[in-house]
């Protein structure tokens, strides 16, 4: 490992003396070329001072929790053929606005320049890069846009498996792997073109070599977790509350651990902490500049809006839980499970409360304190946390029904698992509906073709141009203000005017859409799976 770091020190040195013009800067780019330069020889100078830094470690530390049989290997297979199965079925099913956004923008770069591009945070950089790749081999299909994301998908189902045999029992690992694959909100994200799937992948990945690291001092485990976390960063940054959730853990353990001279602190620092974070600011050194010029916040809605009220958050996130748990009722008692799970984990291994606690409550914070948007995606890297913990906490409900029945031998462990058992059915049951469209912008197109007459004039509102014009190719008029909607009326003809996001458009048009609910007939509203997604259709006179 030390030839390793002296090489890759070199190369890198070597590659940071390489010209702007050899790199291939484009015009615009200089900056970012410069930084990228820069970022590669403060990486190769730490790299080549590093090996005095490495440790052998304890490679005969044990990484998991306990020993499972063989046909626990045979069931995660089957869990990952199931979730495999269900993410590439119907993959191209109702398109919503942020994929139509990332294919307008970025679909017609070349990967070497969606590498290069961050125009605002809609841009995954890692994502975008791969789906462009995917269309290249694939086709320019819905359904290629988000193989990247059933695959990364796909990978965390086997990720959660892995984070939760370094935590707990090897059943609860399964329960958790089985939960996640049958999960409404996983399936719904896996196949979506977004990086979400990516970033709760490396999330587990980065949490499950930070606990190997620090159990065996391993400068192998430091240097994975390094690369999986700044993978992690290059997809979407949020991941960053869960580096501080880290490296939080990693200071409580080395003050626990403090008098018994073997915990890996420097080593910790230096190879995990210390590559992590000059790698990821490698990876995104072109695209610096970009984002410290605002680009990086261009994508949330910010100001007076109710998608900034952490109440609206609340209720969203508790909305969705409760269609993925197939009713309130379960969701309540998901909600004790949580607790109890929590205080289970506290008192035994703590590594999974901090990674989900404090980075939660970390981009709460963050998030509300700059008036940012607060969509509960922003959340999903802490889900594989969630669910380790739920099924920790069910387990516990399903242990004291054993003791309480005197139970033993094979009746006991199924009664164990059993509660954990009922929440995955509960969660199987809402599965269907992540099929629906997640925007029914297709079926809103057609609605208005088949009434409109021949006369009428179509029209969306604000940021609704982009599915409709410049996705969907319709040459609709695009409408701002009320001036331009009397435009259109002036002409005599009918008027239709769609628009989506309901809460964007009332923020961003009020007096818009004033005058169409009081002038206009709302004729159809559709539907999708996207909270707060609908497309409202209405038209001037009868409809």
């Amino acid at each position: 490992m030390k030839a390793a770091f002296i090489l890759f020190g070199f190369f890198c040195l070597g590659l940071a003396l390489v010209p702007g013009s050899a790199l291939g800067a484009a015009e615009g780019m200089e900056a970012g070329v410069t930084a990228f330069r820069i970022a590669l020889g403060v990486f190769g100078a730490y790299l080549l001072a590093l090996p005095r830094f490495v440790a052998t470690g304890n490679p005969d530390d044990a990484e998991y929790h306990d020993t499972a049989p063989a046909g626990a290997f045979a069931a995660l297979i089957v869990i990952l053929a199931l979730a495999a199965g269900l993410r590439f079925y119907a993959l191209g099913r109702g398109i919503w606005y942020d994929e139509m956004l990332m294919h307008v923008s970025h679909m017609h770069l070349s990967p070497l320049q969606i590498l290069t591009t961050f125009k605002d945070a809609n841009n995954h950089i890692l994502y975008t890069f791969l789906a462009r790749l995917s269309i290249d081999a694939l086709g320019d299909t819905v359904a290629a846009i988000r193989v990247p994301a059933a695959v990364f998908g796909i990978a965390s189902v086997a990720a959660i498996y892995g984070f939760a045999r370094r935590v707990t029992a090897w059943p609860e690992a399964l329960a958790a792997a089985l939960l996640l694959a049958l999960s409404y909100h996983h399936l719904w994200f896996s196949q979506n073109a977004r990086g979400y799937t990516a970033l709760l992948l490396f999330s587990l990945l980065s949490s499950s070599f930070l606990i190997d690291a620090m159990r065996s001092g391993s400068t192998k485990h430091w240097v994975a977790y390094a690369i999986a976390g700044a993978l992690g960063a290059f997809t979407h940054l949020t991941i960053a509350f869960l580096f501080v959730g880290h490296f939080l853990f990693f200071l409580y353990r080395a003050v626990v651990n403090r008098n018994d001279g073997t915990f890996p602190f420097w080593s910790g620092i230096f190879q995990g902490f210390g590559i992590l974070t000059l790698l990821t600011l490698v990876l995104h050194a072109v695209v610096l500049p970009d984002m410290l010029g605002g680009a990086l916040l261009g994508s949330g809605l910010q100001g007076d809006s109710e998608w900034t009220n952490p109440l609206w958050a609340i209720s969203e996130l508790l909305g969705s839980l409760k269609l993925g748990f197939s009713g309130a009722g379960v969701l309540a008692a998901g909600g004790l499970v949580v607790i109890v799970g929590l205080a289970r984990f506290a008192r035994t291994e703590g590594a999974p409360v901090a990674f989900f606690v404090i980075p939660v409550g970390l981009a709460v914070l963050l998030m509300t304190s700059i008036g940012y948007t607060l969509f509960p995606r922003f959340f999903f890297f802490a889900m594989g946390f969630a669910i380790v913990i739920v099924i920790h906490g069910a387990t516990a409900f399903g242990a004291l029904a054993a003791r309480l029945l005197l139970l033993e031998g094979p009746l006991q462990g199924w009664t164990t698992i059993a509660p954990a058992l009922v929440l995955i059915a509960a969660s199987a049951f809402s599965l269907p509906r992540a099929y629906y469209p997640k925007q029914s912008f297709a079926e809103s197109i057609d609605y208005v073709e088949a009434h409109r007459g021949e006369t009428d004039v179509v029209a969306v509102i604000g940021i609704s141009d982009l599915p409709y014009n410049r996705y969907h190719q319709k040459s609709w008029a695009r409408i701002d203000t009320v001036a331009e909607l009397d435009a259109l009326l002036a002409g005599g003809d009918r008027v239709w005017v769609l628009y989506t996001l309901p809460v964007q458009a009332r923020t961003a048009h009020p007096e818009l859409l004033d005058r169409l609910e009081r002038d206009f007939t709302r004729a159809e509203t559709f539907w999708g799976t996207l909270g707060g997604g609908e497309i409202v259709v209405s038209v001037s006179g009868a409809g």
